[in-house]
C-alpha cells in the first residue's frame, strides 16, 4: 500500500516516489512492476463493484445516494433506527458511517412551484411552452437562477422522484441507460405528486 506523503514535505521540496520498490530497468523489475499494477487495477476494479452495489442496495431501501436534492427537496440526515437528526445544506455530508440521507419537501416556494407545474399540466392541459411561460413569471426560478425552459420543465415532470419513487444508477459515464438497469425503490417520503394523475406525466418523459 503506498504512504501517505506530508504535505510539509512536498512544500519543502520533497518528492513522491512513482514506485515502492527500486527500479532498475531490469526484467525481474519490470515483471514486478506489471504485476503490481495488475493487482492494483484488479483492487480498483473490484472496490468499485462493491460500492456499486451497496449504494444500489441503499437506494433500492429508499435512501438518498446522489449529490444535490432536486427542486423542491432537501436532504435530512437520519440515524441508524430512522430518526431524524438535521437537514443538510448545500457541501453538507454525514460523517458517522451509519447515518443515511433521505429526501423530504423542500423550501415551501419551491414545494408550490412543483405543485403548480403538475396542477398546470395533469388538470389544467396546458402545454409545457405555456406552463414554462407561466413558472416564468414567478420569482421561483430552477436553482441554477436561470429561467424555466422546455427541457427543464420536461426532466421535472419526468421525474420519478416527485411520485415518491428513487430511480438511481440512471446514468453511466454520463450516459442514460435504459430504465430496466435503474434501480427504482420507494423513497422515504410522501409524494409531491399523487400517482393517481401520473398519465399525462408518464407521456411527459417520452415526449420532445
Amino acid at each position: 500500500m503506498l504512504e501517505r506523503v506530508p504535505t510539509s514535505s512536498l512544500k519543502s521540496g520533497g518528492q513522491v516516489p512513482s514506485e515502492q520498490f527500486e527500479n532498475d530497468n531490469s526484467t525481474t523489475s519490470n515483471l514486478l512492476k506489471a504485476l503490481k499494477r495488475t493487482m492494483a487495477s484488479e483492487f480498483s476494479r473490484e472496490l468499485s463493484v462493491k460500492l456499486s452495489t451497496g449504494m444500489r442496495r441503499l437506494a433500492s431501501m429508499g435512501y438518498w445516494q446522489g449529490g444535490y436534492a432536486p427542486f423542491g427537496m432537501a436532504r435530512l440526515l437520519v440515524g441508524p433506527n430512522g430518526e431524524p437528526k438535521q437537514i443538510l445544506n448545500d457541501g453538507e455530508w454525514h460523517g458517522v458511517s451509519t447515518d443515511r440521507t433521505v429526501l423530504v419537501p423542500g423550501d415551501p416556494d419551491e414545494v408550490e412551484t412543483v405543485s403548480l407545474a403538475f396542477d398546470l399540466y395533469t388538470k389544467a392541459h396546458k402545454s409545457r411552452r405555456q406552463i414554462v411561460d407561466v413558472l416564468n413569471q414567478r420569482s421561483i426560478l430552477p436553482r441554477s437562477g436561470k429561467p424555466w425552459t422546455m427541457a427543464r420543465l420536461r426532466r421535472l415532470l419526468s421525474a420519478d422522484v416527485y411520485k415518491g419513487a428513487y430511480a438511481y444508477g440512471k446514468y453511466v459515464q454520463r450516459r442514460l441507460v435504459a430504465r430496466d438497469r435503474w434501480s427504482i425503490g420507494i423513497a422515504r417520503f410522501a409524494a409531491l405528486f399523487p400517482k393517481s394523475n401520473g398519465r399525462r406525466q408518464t407521456r411527459a418523459s417520452v415526449k420532445r
